[in-house]
């Protein structure tokens, strides 16, 4: 089945703790197989065995890679837990981000470091915008107003957005990408602008996201370092601006 794209997972919420989050979280194989692209979905249940194959590890990893960015909230169970301990804790983004990592679907578990987190349940994260984000998003509900106003409906800034959906500015203009703003500012101390594009995606992923979290914390700026998918969408975009502008110059 293809989940109706009105449900949605259950939305981790810190007042709970950490028990009662896992127990409204939905199973790793569920949140990976139903909640991810809708046609990869369809490859899964309506493909051959090697389609479905593909599709399955597809999917794997685009769930990945929401944890990752701190989308997506992961709990689970250690295996072997210590002694009269059994509780689940939240999964650090950093285990789904390491390559070396390895999930078994079926088992709803995943390793890494060492380490074995078993019944893993998945939740949505919180749905706060980064300041740098929430700038924005005012700055589009500003522009709105004032579209309304010449076309004789006065709203105030405030007022387009209390009028509007939960992060829907966000999601229509931004998407998945809001932390490009964030990421160009790493990727202009690493000076990866001057490489030539000689160090690959992979290759510059762990240093890139050691500075990330250095100039984000978690704890102040509420948002993880992205996924090895999404910093390659951005290394990309990054480097052919860079591109342009240097073409600029010389134009110039």
């Amino acid at each position: 089945m293809v989940v109706n794209r009105l449900i949605q997972l259950n939305e981790f919420d810190p007042e709970l703790g950490e028990l009662a989050n896992w127990k409204i979280g939905s199973p790793l194989d569920f949140a990976a197989l139903y909640f991810g692209n809708a046609d990869l979905q369809t490859q899964y249940r309506d493909g051959s065995k090697s389609a479905a194959r593909l599709a399955q590890a597809q999917l794997e990893l685009e769930l990945r890679d929401k944890i990752a960015d701190g989308l997506f909230v992961a709990l689970g169970i250690l295996d072997p837990h210590p002694p009269g301990a059994i509780t689940p804790e939240q999964i650090s983004p950093a285990v789904f981000a390491s390559p070396n990592s390895r999930v078994n679907l079926p088992e709803n578990s995943i390793t890494a470091f060492g380490r074995k987190f078993a019944d893993v349940r998945v939740l949505r994260a919180q749905s706060e915008m980064h300041p740098a984000l929430a700038r924005l998003v005012t700055a589009i509900a500003h522009d709105m107003a004032r579209a309304d106003t010449r076309a004789g409906i006065y709203r105030t800034t405030d007022e387009v957005l209390s009028a509007s959906e939960p992060n829907s500015l966000a999601q229509m203009k931004v998407g998945r990408n809001s932390t490009y703003p964030l990421s160009r500012e790493v990727l202009l101390a690493l000076d990866v602008a001057g490489d030539n594009g000689e160090f690959s995606a992979e290759m510059l992923h762990e240093r890139f996201q050691t500075e990330f979290a250095k100039r984000f914390p978690r704890d102040r700026a509420n948002v993880a370092p992205p996924g090895l998918t999404t910093f390659r969408k951005q290394l990309k975009r990054f480097r052919q601006e860079a591109s342009e502008s240097d073409n600029n110059e010389i134009a110039g």
